[in-house]
């Protein structure tokens, strides 16, 4: 094989490798396949969805190799040309310029193309990016020893493409609210309701909306038949977590209805119990309401148990808490109502410690904000500093609240009452 035939195969190599990358690339910064990528991987596989940094990474790898590419073209194309042909001068720059034509106008049908198939292609070309990730990773290696003015560069056109990104998905957000606005206009409030109910529930927490540690009515695992029996009459509930040594360490839940298939059988001892444990779900405090909603019906579980980022139980939720947000106020076992919030003049009020700082923003036409916390009191003991007792009065923006009463170290109800700032 002659020296022509060996550049004319790197020349078509080099071209189809510059082709491959720029498809590669402009699939991946296509808005459509973006937001597929960076949301939940398509919806069918919410745990595929792509970290910001591997995806800078991806792209920045890709912009190289696509370049390179070029490189290769233009470097077989001109030894080709100017070595191994006998044209005239002109001819060679023609047949050049030829060259790099061609390959502007692949990367403009690319371009013009790529927005109709992008989200076809978009897992493809992903992994084909996560290959050439993992293979080509030394690169960062030897950026790291670039020096500062060249960094610099770099990280400038890696912040312009997060711009860009960031850009794109506000775009996205509000195109969504347009379209929602279209789709509901026609619905009744209770429907529209539900609507918006359904869609903000990916943007809920269930630490916002879970039964807080505190209110957990458990029983310990040693609990006998007929205590754990009156505990279900007193407390009105037909399910109890069940847990060794200490709540952090919930090894299931009792349901009522297999207590009373004991209670009305043969054998109604301690042990038989212990055998209607049931399995429970533990989930991450920042786990989404949707995705657990999603989670129970699918093990068919209607308790979840939230924990904090050390294991600790921080939590309980219920598929109830969880439809609350789409219909609005369901009366069920673990949340009988919402939290009393009794306005006794313009600006005062009296409400209980678990009343959400949204509730009492509208009703006093405040801005309370909270750091990890969104009751009344968690404000009050995130002000006060320790465990609150009868009495104790916190100074927050324009409020003053009291303490009324306490149960154990949970604040139960306060009094609140906004003052005029000074710049009003």
């Amino acid at each position: 094989m002659d020296n022509t035939t060996l550049y004319i195969i790197g020349l078509i190599i080099s071209s189809t490798f510059f082709i491959l990358f720029g498809i590669i690339k402009a699939t991946i910064q296509d808005v459509d396949a973006l937001l597929y990528v960076f949301t939940n991987g398509g919806r069918d596989n919410p745990s595929s969805s792509i970290s910001p940094t591997l995806y800078k990474r991806g792209v920045f790898q890709i912009s190289l190799m696509k370049q390179f590419s070029v490189i290769l073209s233009f470097s077989f194309g001109f030894i080709l040309v100017t070595s191994y042909t006998n044209y005239w001068w002109v001819w060679k720059l023609l047949l050049l310029g030829l060259i790099v034509l061609t390959l502007i106008i692949f990367q403009l049908i690319i371009y013009l193309l790529i927005h109709f198939v992008a989200s076809k292609i978009i897992r493809p070309s992903w992994l084909l990016v996560k290959s050439i990730v993992w293979i080509f990773g030394w690169l960062f290696l030897l950026i790291d020893r670039l020096p500062d003015t060249m960094k610099n560069r770099i990280s400038y056109y890696n912040s312009q493409l997060t711009l860009a990104i960031e850009s794109d998905q506000e775009e996205w957000k509000d195109a969504e609210s347009l379209l929602v606005e279209e789709e509901v206009k026609d619905a009744n409030p209770e429907e529209q309701k539900m609507i918006r109910g359904v869609l903000e529930l990916e943007d809920i927490a269930v630490k916002e909306i879970m039964i807080p540690r505190v209110d957990i009515i458990a029983a310990e695992y040693s609990i006998s038949l007929e205590d754990l029996v009156t505990t279900m009459i007193k407390e009105g509930h037909s399910r109890i977590p069940i847990y060794k040594d200490t709540i952090d360490n919930i090894v299931g839940i009792i349901h009522a209805r297999d207590v009373l298939q004991v209670l009305t059988g043969d054998v109604k001892n301690d042990d038989a119990l212990r055998d209607l444990i049931r399995p429970h779900l533990v989930i991450p405090e920042s786990k989404p309401a949707a995705e657990t909603l999603n989670e129970l019906k699918e093990k068919m579980i209607s308790i979840a148990i939230v924990v904090d980022e050390y294991g600790g139980t921080e939590g309980l939720i219920t598929v109830e808490d969880i439809m609350e947000e789409i219909v609005g106020e369901i009366e069920d076992e673990f949340h009988q109502s919402a939290a009393a919030i009794i306005k006794i003049a313009e600006n005062e009020l009296i409400a209980e410690g678990k009343a959400s700082l949204e509730d009492i923003n509208d009703k006093l036409n405040t801005e309370l904000i909270g750091d990890g916390f969104n009751t009344v009191g968690g404000l009050v003991s995130s002000s006060l500093g320790k465990i609150a007792r009868a009495g104790d009065v916190a100074f927050v923006d324009n409020l003053t609240i009291r303490v009324i009463s306490t149960v154990g170290r949970r604040i139960n109800r306060v009094n609140i009452l906004k003052t005029e700032s000074l710049e009003e």
